[in-house]
C-alpha cells in the first residue's frame, strides 16, 4: 500500500478521467477479435482519433507484429492523446492518475508500449522518462515497471 502522505499527496484519488462511450469500448472488443483486428481498428479509429484504447491497441498488434516503427508511430499518438484528456481533466503534468481507475488505464497501455518501444530501437532515455511517467503517475506501480530488467523491458506489453 503506498503512504500518500509521505509523498506530499493530499487527493489519494488522483486524476480520474471519464469513461469512454460504450459504443467505443464496445467497437474495441470486437475489432479486437476480428478476422484483421488491425483493419477494424482502423475504421475505429478514422472515426474516433481522440479514442486512447484504440491506439494502445494497434500499438500491440504492431509491436507483436515486430512492427516497431509503426507501434512506435501508434503508441506515440495515443500518449499525445492522453496528455490532452488528462490535461482536459485538470492534471498540470505531475500528480497522481490511479490505474485502479479503469477510464485510467488507456493512458497506462499507451506509456508503457512507448517505453517498451523505444527500449528497442536502444531510446533508452525516451524508455527511462516513460517508466519515471509510470511510477509518478501511480507510485503503487501496477505495471510492476520497477521489476523490468534490460531484456523483458523489450518484450510486448501485457494489455
Amino acid at each position: 500500500m503506498v503512504d500518500y502522505a509521505a509523498l506530499g499527496l493530499t487527493d489519494p484519488s488522483g486524476i480520474k478521467l471519464p469513461p469512454d462511450l460504450p459504443e467505443r469500448t464496445e467497437a474495441l472488443a470486437k475489432a479486437k477479435t476480428a478476422q484483421n483486428p488491425k483493419s477494424a481498428l482502423n475504421d475505429i479509429m478514422q472515426q474516433a482519433p481522440d479514442f486512447i484504447a484504440g491506439w494502445a491497441a494497434l500499438g500491440k498488434i504492431a509491436f507483436d507484429q515486430k512492427e516497431y516503427v509503426e507501434a512506435y508511430a501508434y503508441y506515440r499518438v495515443g500518449y499525445h492523446r492522453s496528455l490532452d484528456k488528462l490535461r482536459g481533466s485538470n492534471w498540470r503534468g505531475a500528480g497522481l492518475v490511479s490505474y485502479d481507475h479503469e477510464p485510467n488505464q488507456p493512458f497506462f497501455h499507451a506509456v508503457e508500449g512507448l517505453m517498451r518501444v523505444s527500449a528497442v530501437f536502444g531510446d533508452i532515455r525516451e524508455a527511462e522518462r516513460c517508466a519515471q511517467m509510470l511510477l509518478d503517475a501511480d507510485p503503487a506501480d501496477p505495471l510492476k515497471i520497477r521489476d523490468l530488467t534490460p531484456d523483458t523491458l523489450r518484450e510486448p506489453p501485457s494489455h
